[in-house]
């Protein structure tokens, strides 16, 4: 599904399914067997699941609690062992195990959570404890003073926002406390929408300042947190937004070009035929690149739309002798096409295809590039050619 629509994808609903976690803007799924799986989010859209390369996570029988620290994946175990992974890009790092203090192995310790370094663990009665993590050595265990947290049998998912621990109750309630070092505020009940109350809701997480629920059929929801008031809830990927993920020629979301130069692309489209359109480029080598991206989106029928977008990104060079290189370059635009509009319905089956090029490797430029992406994206769906073309951007 790479690249076609992703209106229909669904989150963490195979039964296999064991932690759901967030991880640099994505949602982060494990399995029974280890297998990780990843939906990059976009505002309020999931991107089309793919599997993370490298290291199985999470798979044995003793783990007990995964969370997120950073970049990287912790899971604890029963005896009290933490073992961690770094992740980079799409790919799970070797398993590492982290010195120092044990965590979370005691009968009575109900939800596992993370603030900054700091790695949380509440218990049945109330009480709450911490371990400074630095880099990978668990610091001794402390107890916070202040409020007790998550006793009730009535609390259901404990996550965090911010310095803010937030608990989800069985009917919907929100409450939360404000971390300070190490003390817990007073408890203060959020306003506005309840969350996470359905029988078929099953994981909660937090990326920024939206909370997600997803629930036993794969449908995700979401409400976005303004300081103690939870918004309007909405569903993530809804029937009247389509959401594309760009591919190259090789069918992955990862742009490549020949050179030091990588890059994505991700497009959503309404039903009223507004756009955004998202690109991102990042050099990995010694030199400054300008580059171009041209990318197209072609329904089964051939009608295209194209989008274009140029810019810089810095190497290595650019930091010498003591300077930092900026070696990632986004671009966001956004407009509307009646177009768009009227072959909405057909968009459902469309792909996104993208090319990604150093500018001054083009001899024919924008349109040049263009041109390739639109031969792509045509022999995807078996036509010598595309039926239209509108340029978008």
């Amino acid at each position: 599904m790479k690249g076609e629509i992703l209106m229909s994808n669904k989150i963490a609903f195979n039964p296999q399914d064991r932690f759901v976690v967030t991880l640099g803007g994505r949602i982060v799924v494990t399995t029974q067997d280890g297998s990780v799986f990843g939906h990059d989010l976009s505002g309020h859209h999931a991107g089309d699941a793919f599997q993370f390369s490298g290291s199985r996570a999470a798979f044995n029988p003793q783990d007990r609690f995964v969370v997120t620290m950073g970049n990287r994946l912790m899971v604890t175990t029963q005896n009290g062992a933490v073992f961690g992974h770094d992740v980079t890009g799409i790919e799970i790092g070797q398993p590492f195990q982290f010195t120092g203090a044990r965590a979370a192995f005691n009968p009575q310790d109900r939800f596992v959570t993370t603030i900054g370094n700091k790695l949380i663990v509440t218990t049945q009665n109330g009480d709450v404890f911490g371990h400074e993590i630095t880099g990978r050595d668990i610091g001794p265990p402390f107890k916070f003073t202040g409020s007790r947290m998550a006793f009730n049998p009535q609390d259901r998912f404990v996550v965090t926002a911010g310095n803010t621990l937030i608990v989800t109750t069985q009917n919907g309630d929100v409450f939360g406390a404000d971390v300070s070092g190490h003390g817990i505020g007073p408890i203060f009940k959020f306003g506005g929408s309840r969350m996470a109350f359905n029988p078929q809701d099953r994981f909660v997480v937090t990326n920024g300042n939206t909370m997600i629920v997803t629930t036993r059929n794969g449908d995700a929801f979401g409400a976005d947190i303004a300081g103690r008031n939870i918004g309007p809830i909405f569903q993530l990927n809804p029937s009247d937004v389509l959401s594309f993920d760009a591919i190259d020629g090789d069918g992955t979301t990862q742009l490549k070009s020949g050179l030091p130069l990588g890059g994505s692309a991700h497009l959503v489209v309404t039903e009223s035929g507004a756009f955004s359109f998202s690109s991102h480029a990042h050099d990995s080598g010694f030199d400054n690149i300008d580059y171009t991206l041209g990318a197209v989106l072609m329904t089964p029928s051939g009608v295209a739309f194209t989008f274009g977008s140029q810019g810089s990104v810095e190497g290595t060079v650019a930091g010498l002798p003591f300077g930092k290189p900026k070696r990632d370059d986004d671009h966001t635009a956004s407009g509307a096409n009646p177009a768009l509009k009227t072959e909405f319905e057909r968009l459902r089956g469309a792909t996104l295809v993208a090319q990604l090029a150093g500018t001054d490797t083009l001899t024919a430029g924008l349109k040049g590039l263009l041109g390739e992406a639109l031969k792509s994206a045509a022999q995807k769906f078996g036509l010598s050619a595309a039926t239209a073309v509108i340029a978008l951007l």
